[in-house]
């Protein structure tokens, strides 16, 4: 499995975990506007817990560019690739 399909499986377990949802039904359409469990508790809570088992951190701008599942993906991907990982 390449890197971004290891980021784009540990966030779908992540989304499914923290809005209660069937991993199966975490796409790249999923949606604040599509699924009503994604309210704005659920949104912090969902980026709290990729930063705390990613090692990431989001600034404002970040957060308001996701609008879906898909740019979930893209931004968490892009940022584990400029963060310097440790050995």
């Amino acid at each position: 499995m390449d890197a971004k399909s290891e980021i784009e499986e540990k966030l779908k377990q992540i989304v499914a975990g923290v809005l209660n949802l069937p991993l199966g039904s975490v796409n790249d359409n999923l949606s604040r506007e599509s699924n009503p469990t994604w309210d704005s508790f659920n949104n912090l809570m969902l980026f709290s817990t990729i930063e705390k088992e990613m090692g990431l951190s989001f600034n404002l701008e970040e957060l308001e560019q996701i609008i879906n599942f898909k740019d979930l993906c893209k931004i968490v991907y892009y940022k584990k690739n400029e963060t310097p990982q440790s050995s």
